[in-house]
């Protein structure tokens, strides 16, 4: 399940994110929410947390009841009610930090 809001094509550097963090080292989670980016001219207007929302509903309406992320950042998805369930490892064995969403 893949929610594709900007056309990371044009991006090089979000696609290979993209590719990154959808294959880390915690495939038994699934399904994953990945690549959220708010370019810094449209932040501070809960663009983050529309599209958070979003993902949430479009899973809920699927059947399911968790979502996943991984990330480097800490308490900007503490702020959204993400657990914090573990450290994970990236395709160049950096470590990442995995997040759970109950829906």
């Amino acid at each position: 399940m893949m929610f594709e809001i900007a056309d990371i094509r044009q991006k090089p550097d979000m696609l290979q994110a993209a590719v990154q963090y959808f294959w880390n080292s915690r495939q038994d989670l699934f399904p994953w929410f990945a690549c959220l980016h708010v370019e810094p001219e449209y932040r501070g207007q809960n663009l983050g947390g529309q599209l958070q929302n979003h993902a949430m509903n479009e899973a809920k309406a699927k059947g399911y009841d968790k979502l996943y992320l991984c990330t480097g950042l800490t308490d900007y998805y503490e702020k959204h009610n993400w657990a914090y369930i573990g450290k994970g490892y990236l395709l160049d064995d950096a470590e990442t930090r995995i997040y759970e969403l109950q829906i």
